[in-house]
């Protein structure tokens, strides 16, 4: 059965998180920064998600939707625990494996948000990082139960604007041709 990107890409968090599984707000965060990178460097978001200002920041219901798709699949568990702070929703790998559909840049993009922010504390993560995003500063004055769309648009080759312009893909291809020796020099 075939899986969506926007599934493989919950389903990659939720294998570079380990067990006991992937807090669902660390999850949908990650994505989401997956998507405004995606964006600023490819001019695309690597999901299907429509963003919108929710209680914890950026959200789409269809999250849900994913994630039911990877425990179908039987690549994944969706689980529950009770703490102090009331419930935490975790999704958690099976283990059993993938074929990840994503370019070269997408998977840099996962692998750069999985270094940055998979392990950063979530508060200074969604305070320091998610909520200084555009999209997000245009609307922290919205009310935080107001579902109000986040303006991605904005953010479409914003990163290889600031830097004169260069397309990710296909620099990072030029790299791998010269790791694996095809390149031409000039004098």
């Amino acid at each position: 059965m075939p899986i969506s990107k926007t599934a493989q890409l919950l389903r990659y968090f939720a294998q570079q998180y380990g067990a006991p599984g992937i807090p669902r707000l660390r999850l949908v965060k990650l994505a989401y920064m997956s998507d405004v990178l995606g964006r600023e460097y490819l001019g695309c978001p690597i999901t299907d998600f429509a963003y919108y200002r929710y209680t914890n920041g950026p959200y789409d219901d269809a999250v849900i939707v994913a994630i039911k798709e990877l425990v179908d699949a039987g690549l994944a568990t969706n689980g529950s625990e009770w703490n102090e702070g009331g419930v935490t929703r975790r999704l958690k790998s099976t283990g059993v494996p993938i074929a990840f559909e994503f370019s070269v840049a997408e998977m840099e993009i996962l692998k750069y948000v999985t270094d940055a922010y998979l392990r950063m504390d979530i508060s200074e993560f969604v305070e320091q990082v998610v909520y200084l995003t555009p999209p997000m500063v245009e609307l922290l004055t919205a009310r935080p139960k107001d579902k109000k769309p986040l303006n991605m648009g904005q953010l479409d080759h914003a990163g290889t604007k600031q830097v004169g312009g260069f397309h990710l893909e296909a620099i990072l291809r030029a790299e791998d041709a010269i790791r694996a020796g095809q390149f031409v020099t000039t004098l």
